[in-house]
């Protein structure tokens, strides 16, 4: 199945600020089905739940979800919408739980190499205050519905992955991104704040 961008696109700026289309959140103590007191359910607004705990981690969660083959129908204003993710075949190790994608940064990042994706500067220092290279390396290189991912060392690993923490989806051209964990949809790739970052051209 091809990848859609446009699908992926309209899933991160429908699910950007609520709980994905599984009604899942990941934490570093595992998917809680409740927070603050209230109970997650599929599109639900991060601001119904109030403030996410310290340990939120949904970064890669959202990211499958975006890119992947998900599927779902919330309530929007009354009206039952279908949105769909951008159709590529990402795994779901904890499936059973009836959680999709994966929660942890280097596992989709090697799952996007093994299935197309093509790395255009693996792991790129990002010089405090100085943009100018990585800027142009975005502007040339990617277009929505790609992906970078965010790490804090440059050790690269012999499969191209690194020590990823952070993962976003190219949401608009000069590097404007959304992801979760921080809910942001249409906010520069500069304010995410690791020191390295790999570019993923996914395919098509």
């Amino acid at each position: 199945m091809p990848y859609s961008r446009m699908a992926a696109l309209c899933y991160a700026g429908m699910f950007y600020n609520r709980i994905c289309h599984d009604g899942k959140n990941s934490t570093r103590r595992g998917y809680l089905p409740v927070i603050n007191g209230v109970r997650l359910t599929p599109g639900l607004l991060m601001s119904d739940i109030g403030p996410m705990p310290d340990d939120d981690f949904d970064c890669t969660h959202f990211i499958s979800c975006c890119l992947g083959q998900a599927q779902g129908r919330i309530n929007v204003n009354g009206t039952q919408v279908m949105f769909t993710g951008g159709g590529l075949p990402i795994r779901s190790p904890f499936q059973q739980k009836g959680i999709y994608g994966e929660d942890y940064a280097p596992r989709l990042v090697a799952w996007l190499l093994a299935i197309g994706a093509k790395q255009v500067s693996p792991h790129r220092f990002l010089a405090q205050g100085d943009y100018y290279f990585t800027d142009r390396m975005i502007r040339e290189n990617l277009r929505p519905g790609d992906v970078i991912a965010f790490s804090d060392d440059e050790k690269v690993n012999r499969d191209g992955t690194g020590n990823y923490k952070h993962m976003v989806l190219v949401v608009g051209n000069g590097g404007l991104i959304s992801c979760h964990t921080t809910s942001r949809f249409g906010e520069s790739y500069r304010d995410i704040k690791h020191g390295h970052m790999t570019l993923l051209k996914l395919p098509n």
